[in-house]
Parts: C-alpha cells; sequence; structure tokens
C-alpha cells in the first residue's frame, strides 16, 4: 500500500475535506500535461486586457432576481411534455424530460406559436427566404407572422432573462423553436429548402442569453449529447449558486478545487489560466467590510469558467478527444486514492479506464468505482469533486 499524498480521509482532516489540486502530481504518476501553450498572467493580466464583461455577471446574477438560486430551472418546448400544441394537433412526448429530468429540475414550457395566438391544429409554418431577410409564412396561405412572432420573442427572451434558465430544450425542425435544424425554403422554389435555419423564438433566445445552454430534441435522445448538455446546464447552476453567497478568497480556492478536475477534462489551457486567477487572489485588493474579492476578478473567473464549459461558443466537439482527456482525468483521479484501496481494487479501476479509453467500456464504469472508493473510504476532497458527479446520480445513465 503506498502512502497518502495530497489525497487523505475524512478523519484525519480535522473535519475539513482537502482541496484537490489537479497539477499537483509530486510523483510523476502519470505523467499527464494540460493541453495547450503558457500560461497567462492571471487576474492583473485579464483586468489589464478589458477582458471583463458585464452583461455575463448580471446573468449570473439572474439567480438573485428569480429568488432561489439553488433551483434548477430549464426552458423546453411545450410539446415535448407531451402537450397536444403542434401544428397538426399532436405531440412529441420526451420519456427522459418528463419521466428523469422533470423529478429533478423545474421545467418552464411554452409554446411561442400557441402563445402568438395560433390554434391547434393550425396550419404549417415555413421559414422563406425572401429579398428583405427571412420571414415565417403559414405554408398554405403565405401569411406572414413575421412581425408577430419576432414582437413576441424579443419580451419572451427578456421576460426569460429574469428567471435565471439553466438551460434550454427546442423541438427540432420546428421554424419557431428549432437550432439548426430548420428548413428554409426560397420564395421561388416552392417547398425545396435546406435544414440549416434557425427558429425565430430560439434565435430571440440566444440574442438575448448567448452564454444559455441549449440543446435540440432530436440531438437530446442521443446520449452523448444529452450528458454533455446537463453537465453544462449544473456547471452553471453551480456558479450560480456559488455567487448568490459569500465570494471570498478562501471560498474561490474551495470552489475551484471542486472544480478543477471537470475544468481540466474540457480541454486547451483554459483551466490552467483559471487557475492563475485563484493564485492571484493572494495578492488581490479584498473590501475590508466583508473580506470581498474584487467585483473584476470575479467577472474573469465568471467569464472564463463558462468559456472552459464551452458555454459560451458551444462549439461542437470531437467524442473520441473528449474522452481521451476524460481517460487522463480519470487516471489522475485514481492515483489520488494510490495506498488508500486495496492493491487488486487499484488494478481493477486503472484496467476499466483503459477500456473506456480503448472505446471498449462506458465512462459511467469506472466513474462508479470511484464514488464508491471515495464513499467506502470517506475521502471527502475526492467525494466533493464536479467530475465525479457532473449532475445528479439519478440522472446518470449507467451500461
Amino acid at each position: 500500500m503506498r502512502p497518502r499524498s495530497h489525497l487523505e480521509s475524512e478523519s484525519s482532516s480535522a473535519g475539513q475535506g482537502l482541496l484537490l489540486n489537479p497539477w499537483e502530481d509530486p510523483r510523476g504518476f502519470y505523467g499527464f500535461r494540460n493541453e495547450g501553450g503558457a500560461r497567462s498572467g492571471g487576474y492583473r493580466d485579464m483586468k489589464k486586457q478589458g477582458a471583463t464583461d458585464s452583461s455575463v455577471l448580471t446573468f449570473l446574477s439572474q439567480n438573485r432576481v428569480a429568488g432561489n438560486a439553488a433551483e434548477v430551472r430549464v426552458g423546453v418546448s411545450t410539446c415535448l411534455l407531451g402537450e397536444r400544441v403542434r401544428y397538426n394537433g399532436k405531440h412529441k412526448y420526451d420519456p427522459f424530460i418528463n419521466e428523469r429530468l422533470a423529478k429533478h429540475i423545474k421545467l418552464v414550457p411554452m409554446c411561442p406559436e400557441v402563445e402568438i395566438g395560433l390554434g391547434t391544429p393550425r396550419e404549417p409554418l415555413d421559414l422563406v427566404l425572401e429579398d428583405d431577410g427571412i420571414h415565417l409564412r403559414g405554408a398554405e396561405t403565405g401569411r406572414d407572422f413575421t412581425v408577430l412572432m419576432q414582437r413576441y420573442a424579443d419580451a419572451k427572451a427578456r421576460e426569460l432573462a429574469q428567471l435565471g434558465l439553466c438551460g434550454f430544450i427546442f423541438k427540432s425542425k420546428s421554424p419557431s423553436c428549432g437550432l439548426d435544424s430548420v428548413r428554409v425554403r426560397s420564395a421561388d422554389k416552392g417547398a425545396d429548402g435546406e435544414r440549416s435555419g434557425r427558429g425565430l423564438f430560439a434565435a430571440a433566445v440566444l440574442s438575448t442569453l448567448p452564454w444559455l445552454p441549449v440543446e435540440e430534441s432530436s440531438r437530446f435522445q442521443v446520449r452523448a449529447h444529452r450528458e454533455r448538455f446537463l453537465e453544462r446546464v449544473f456547471a452553471l447552476r453551480r456558479l450560480r449558486v456559488y455567487l448568490a453567497g459569500p465570494i471570498t478568497a478562501r471560498s474561490l480556492r474551495e470552489f475551484h478545487s471542486n472544480e478543477s478536475f471537470l475544468l481540466l477534462s474540457q480541454g486547451g489551457d483554459g483551466s490552467s489560466r483559471l487557475q492563475e486567477i485563484v493564485e492571484s487572489t493572494e495578492t488581490a485588493p479584498l473590501s475590508k467590510a466583508s473580506g470581498r474579492l474584487p467585483e473584476s476578478l470575479v467577472e474573469s473567473y465568471g467569464r472564463l469558467y463558462l468559456e472552459i464549459h464551452g458555454i459560451l461558443s458551444g462549439a461542437p466537439e470531437d467524442p473520441s478527444a473528449r474522452r481521451r482527456r476524460q481517460a487522463e482525468v480519470l487516471k489522475r483521479l485514481a492515483a489520488c486514492v494510490q495506498g488508500t484501496v486495496p492493491d487488486e481494487t487499484m488494478d481493477e479501476t486503472l484496467r476499466m479506464i483503459e477500456e473506456f479509453d480503448r472505446g471498449v467500456i462506458d465512462r459511467s464504469v469506472p466513474l462508479l468505482r470511484l464514488r464508491e472508493a471515495a464513499r467506502e473510504h470517506r475521502l471527502r476532497g475526492l467525494a466533493a469533486q464536479s467530475f465525479l458527479n457532473p449532475f445528479p446520480e439519478a440522472l446518470a445513465e449507467f451500461s
């Protein structure tokens, strides 16, 4: 059995959970290196470069306006809840949303087409490319609903900004709600058109809340996309809950420590840049009355946190590259329990990680093993890692 290093059991830490640092590797056990290049100069450089964005902090503080920082609110197209509001009088019931997700979050349903006064059933709508831009028209009558929908969408998006949403699931292919799969036909080509457009309501929401995690129903049915969406939703929620409390140097270090391995798994040099900001709290000027960190430092941390999680960019990911990064982080976390668990358990855990890295088994298998080790041996620092619990365990899908 190897001696403990930077991870100890709960009983040996005087009642306090230890802070884990993914860049600590005194043994060089796996030789893991973060992707990317040089580090930034942390808080001072970001402040000097004007890298903060007050609109991001405004968004992150919406939990105070909404009144409950801990509540997770996700917008959803009403038809996905089984309500018969589609143009043909039918619905698009999603089992995962209704039977699992609804038990852990507050769903905020909306159907733009019904809310602008259209009945059910109704004539289908189309996005039509005309000389002056995209129009929303009735497929049968040609009636133009563009202005009506845009007015509603802009007003609704501003309303949603006050609710402290943590995400939105849109109905795919919908001329009001589709993200990137809506057919746009040319005025002179009849029904022909490519499915590459964005619904008018979805466009308004993303314009008002560009950092909101979003997904559309067709992709949400794919497990990998569903889990990535949930990971972003609950990452945003944890940051908002943290910002609702006292923001001191100590609290930021503890929050960042719990997030550090999940941040590292996102790739790039963002996690090391974020670590620089945390380290700069040692010299940052504090409020004499409360010990609160400077707002500019908090803004820098919050924005970079969202960027690392892909919440601001929403860029597509290479699944194989993401799996490799996750495997490297799993190896680091396994190294944390070296010397705590029996050698045969350690060997089995490493074998699981290697099989996950090769795509033989699902990530849930080594994750479950590490969770069990944290619980059995009361390893509070490990148990607190968001990488092991990126969203409620009841939403996880084990295979």
